[in-house]
């Protein structure tokens, strides 16, 4: 009777709901999604975003708002200015699972789903990792250009703060009447061009912006030729002097000071041998995309 009374008992225990602490609210119990445990790896994430320039803040603003309760994303990024940039993003959005870190990737382990930053800090994720760092336009090589001229070279794509630099010295040249000369067949070449020729002053219109590219027409690896050739035809009626066709080859100093304090040496990009120059005070190259012309 007592080995019955027993077993009753212990029946009557198994039945009842399993209560445990588990260090949360009672408002709290109601399950809405995965939670993050207090005593995880502070550098293990779910995703990974290397970069935060257009792709990487589309990709921020589509895991801050869709990403599952809990999911903890790392944004790596070089930039100050990009860096404030996600953290308003991740403020207006009311997301506390985008965590900035000012730092930049030096080597991505996809085997052990790991990268390693310049000053040795070590991140993990689970899941993703987006590699969405873009790439600096190519600048002249070595030897391409004078040493007189190094200073007056500037190459976008390498950040946000000295891209932003770049563009203020060549709207503060156009301004004084300088001329700017602007390398890269891109969309960010052409707008910078253009706002160049719509910053200079009226008595140097038409002399101030000049867009050199390899490709037949603007924007060649993107736009069809015939929107190209309108492109082009609006661009020469804002002032822009477009030389198409042609390679940067050397930039060195300006004999005849008056136009310009350098020279930039042109070639053909079919025909080498063909050469001319144009005169420029300051020398943006803000690259391009060299891909097959879309017909």
């Amino acid at each position: 009777a007592a080995a019955a009374a027993t077993l009753t008992a212990s029946y009557a225990r198994a039945q009842e709901p399993l209560m445990c602490d588990d260090g949360l609210d009672d408002d709290d119990d109601k399950f809405e999604g995965p939670r993050r445990h207090t005593l995880a790896d502070p550098n293990r994430y779910d995703s990974i975003v290397i970069g935060c320039g257009v792709s990487g803040t589309a990709a921020v603003e589509a895991v801050a708002k869709h990403a599952d309760r809990g999911h903890r994303c790392l944004v790596l990024e070089s930039d100050a200015f990009a860096v404030r940039r996600c953290e308003a993003l991740s403020a207006e959005v009311g997301s506390d699972i985008i965590d900035c870190v000012r730092a930049r990737a030096e080597s991505l382990n996809p085997l052990l789903r790991q990268v390693r930053t310049t000053q040795g800090d070590e991140y993990s994720y689970a899941k993703k990792c987006l590699v969405a760092t873009g790439a600096a336009a190519a600048v002249p090589p070595p030897g391409f250009v004078d040493e007189l001229c190094v200073e007056s070279v500037r190459c976008l794509g390498h950040g946000e703060a000295a891209d932003a630099a770049a563009v203020r010295d060549a709207f503060s040249v156009a301004k004084r009447g300088g001329r700017v000369c602007v390398v890269g067949g891109s969309w960010q070449a052409v707008a910078l061009a253009a706002a160049v020729a719509r910053a200079a002053p009226a008595e140097t219109a038409g002399e101030s912006a000049s867009l050199v590219f390899p490709e037949a027409t603007p924007i060649g690896a993107r736009l069809p030729k015939d929107l190209g050739k309108k492109l082009r035809k609006r661009l020469e009626k804002r002032g822009v002097t477009v030389v198409a066709l042609h390679q940067i080859r050397y930039v060195g100093p300006n004999e005849d000071n008056r136009k310009a304090s350098h020279a930039v040496y042109l070639a053909r990009a079919d025909d080498a041998m063909k050469t001319t120059r144009c005169s420029a005070d300051l020398v943006v190259v803000a690259g391009g995309e060299h891909v097959q012309q879309v017909q």
